[in-house]
């Protein structure tokens, strides 16, 4: 078998120029293949980052049918003690309340709906990447009074600053209008202009007070260390909260467009494979064809020197799996040295930025490739080189020695 595999080896050298353009094509395509993949990653990963660090988190706690029609009127009680718990767990990295409610937000220049959260300020940072996004002014305090924090597309929007008044007013749990003056202590932003336009935000006290809901919140959220461990975070959760009083939810419950719009895209994936599997197979079976159109006379006398058919058909059908592992060795090494190099520095898409927002991506992309994503690419290149050669190996093991040797 090794001579089979080295006698194939050193017929592929024997036309050195056609050799390197197969493998050169090989090689390039794969890198363009692994590279978007690298992309896609990064975009994923960036879209379930922005969809739980805002509002979403890991886990939600709600009152059944909350999600489904959210209201402060739907409600469930604060229970700190129960979320002091949660955040002993090693899986759990943050665990807090929320008053969430719709209101129509209103000064001198503009009146529109906006979504005022009520928070547990001292520790929203361990669930939400709001407050570390402050850019002026600060972030809230526990217990504080009528202080809103807003982002700074709204502050454009509302031709407004630190220091002035919005008023807000709302249908309170009671179904009674709620409107109160609220000052802008602070502005935040994050990577999705729209979420900073339509947020803002208040202590949990506060909140409450503007509701009318006593000592009771809509939400609980949890966060938890790793994102890949939220089935398991909500399984957690879930033990500790009656079913019939509370439902629990995971970020895949929670923005099931986000989760079917990345399942399409992973489908869409393999039309880009068989467009570049389909280009990379019809090149490998040609250049083989060539190969046993040269080589028909040196396959006659194999074949008259007692050569078996499959021998020849073998060693034709190794040639092309040579020269797609080569390519795949060199595709692969380049891309996981570009992607790296880009994992740390970034790709700017800055000049796209209005539109990556408007999906949940970032100016600045970090591509990445796990391990199945090399596996899988290199293996259909190795599965497709043997499929393509079947059709020129068997060919090559019909070739009439007579013929063949006569023929040329």
């Amino acid at each position: 078998m090794l001579m089979i595999v080295a006698t194939a080896w050193r017929n592929l050298w024997r036309n050195v120029r056609r050799t390197v353009i197969l493998l050169s094509g090989v090689s390039v395509g794969l890198f363009g293949v692994l590279f978007y993949i690298g992309f896609v990653n990064a975009y994923f990963e960036q879209m379930k980052e922005n969809a739980v660090a805002t509002l979403t988190g890991h886990v939600k706690v709600n009152a059944p049918g909350y999600q489904e029609n959210p209201s402060p009127s739907k409600n469930i009680p604060a229970d700190e003690d129960l979320l002091a718990e949660l955040r002993k767990d090693p899986l759990i990295q943050g665990a807090a309340s929320r008053v969430i409610g719709v209101a129509m937000a209103a000064n001198p220049e503009r009146t529109e709906q906006v979504t005022l959260v009520g928070v547990m300020a001292d520790e929203e940072a361990s669930i939400s990447a709001v407050p570390g996004g402050v850019t002026q002014g600060r972030w809230l305090r526990d217990g504080e009074d009528r202080a809103l924090v807003v982002g700074e597309a709204f502050l454009k929007r509302y031709k407004t600053k630190l220091d002035r008044r919005v008023v807000l007013m709302a249908y309170n749990s009671q179904g009674d209008i709620a409107s109160e003056a609220f000052k802008i202590v602070g502005a935040f932003k994050t990577d999705t202009e729209m979420f900073d336009e339509q947020h803002v935000y208040t202590s949990l006290s506060e909140a409450q007070k503007f509701f009318a809901l006593g000592d009771r919140v809509t939400e609980h959220t949890i966060v938890g260390v790793n994102i890949n461990d939220a089935p398991v975070v909500r399984e957690k959760v879930a033990a500790k909260f009656d079913p019939k009083t509370y439902q629990v939810q995971a970020w895949t419950e929670l923005v099931p467009l986000l989760t079917d719009m990345m399942e399409l895209t992973k489908s869409t994936l393999w039309i880009f494979y068989g467009v570049f599997y389909l280009a990379m197979g019809f090149g490998i079976a040609n250049t083989f064809l060539m190969v046993v159109h040269e080589r028909t006379r040196e396959l006659g006398v194999m074949l008259a020197l007692g050569v078996s058919k499959g021998l020849i058909m073998g060693m034709m059908m190794i040639e092309a799996v040579l020269v797609a592992i080569a390519g795949a060795i060199v595709g692969g090494g380049i891309s996981i040295a570009v992607v790296a190099y880009f994992a740390k520095v970034g790709l700017d898409f800055s000049f796209a930025a209005e539109g990556m927002e408007m999906w949940g991506g970032a100016g600045i992309m970090y591509p990445y490739l796990t391990a199945d994503n090399l596996a899988l690419v290199m293996s259909l290149t190795v599965a497709i080189a043997v499929v393509m050669s079947l059709y020129p190996a068997w060919l090559a093991s019909r070739v009439h020695p007579v013929e063949a040797i006569r023929s040329l």
